[in-house]
Formats: structure tokens, C-alpha cells, sequence
């Protein structure tokens, strides 16, 4: 158990209040007995601490209630004009896509009646074979039904082995 004078020796050692003699007769104390060295660790961070509080600006304090309250009307008026402006560069942006709808809209209900009108001349053979099937040329002709690996296997079939019937 630590004892009040010990740690009263432990802070005037840590301020620098301490003899030489007295100074190295504690820290042989300190460095014997871990609970004083804990103590001496923890009054030299409360000292930095306290060093550190001391060293730092001091706060202003206004000097009358009207002072007090424009700062905070100054700071409330400054959020606002920072919030108007957001608002007023989010709005030019929206008026900008607005205008851009105007040319971009008609443009693309052009493209897309275009695109329907294409599809319903080419017909439901011609649709279906620009989805992946092809018009090949074989031996018996032309498929729009077949694919055009199952066109190519076929001949392969038929010129590796012409005695080969696929039953057709």
C-alpha cells in the first residue's frame, strides 16, 4: 500500500522539487517497488497532461450575452447562405437536364419506333435468325432453323462418313 507522503515525494520528484540526494534516493525506491512505479508513471502523465492543459489557448468567453448570441446568429446565417447556394447549384443542374430532355426525348422515340418498325418489316424468320441463328448454305440447301456449329458438324459428319444416314 502506497502511502500519502510517498506519493507527495512521487509529484515533486515528477515537477523537478526534489534535492539530487532525495531525487536518486526515490527513483531507487521506484525502481525496487512496482506499485511506486506505477504511481510515479501515472503522476508523470497526469503532469504532461496538466502541462499540456496549461499550454493550450484559452477559450474566449464572450463579453456580454448580445456578443454570445450574433456569433451564433453569424454562424446560423453562414450555414444558410452555405445551404442556398447547394440548393441553388443543385436546381441550375435539374433546369440543365430538363432542357437536355427536350432534345434527347424525341431522339429516342425516333430510335425506337425505327427499331420497331425494322423488326416488323424483317419478319418473324429473319428476327429469329439475327438472334443466332444463321442462313447457311449446305448440301441439301439452305436452314434457317439450324445453328450454324450444328450446319458445320453436319457437313463434317457427312464428308468424314458418307455411308453415315442422319435418317433424312
Amino acid at each position: 500500500m502506497i502511502r500519502e507522503q510517498d506519493i507527495e515525494k512521487i509529484v515533486r520528484l515528477v515537477d523537478g522539487q526534489l534535492s539530487p540526494t532525495e531525487a536518486s534516493e526515490l527513483e531507487a525506491q521506484i525502481k525496487a517497488d512496482p506499485e511506486l512505479a506505477d504511481e510515479y508513471r501515472l503522476q508523470k502523465s497526469v503532469s504532461v497532461l496538466l502541462q499540456n492543459v496549461l499550454k493550450a489557448d484559452p477559450i474566449p468567453v464572450p463579453q456580454s450575452q448580445k456578443d454570445y448570441f450574433s456569433g451564433i446568429q453569424a454562424k446560423i446565417q453562414k450555414r444558410n447562405d452555405e445551404v442556398k447556394a447547394v440548393v441553388a447549384e443543385k436546381n441550375k443542374f435539374w433546369k440543365r437536364m430538363a432542357q437536355a430532355r427536350r432534345i434527347w426525348a424525341p431522339a429516342i422515340a425516333a430510335c425506337v419506333i425505327l427499331s420497331l418498325a425494322y423488326v416488323y418489316e424483317m419478319g418473324p424468320q429473319k428476327v429469329a435468325a439475327a438472334s443466332g441463328y444463321f442462313e447457311v448454305e449446305t448440301g441439301a440447301g439452305f436452314s434457317t432453323t439450324t445453328l450454324e456449329s450444328d450446319t458445320i458438324c453436319i457437313e463434317w459428319i457427312d464428308s468424314s462418313y458418307p455411308d453415315f444416314s442422319l435418317g433424312t
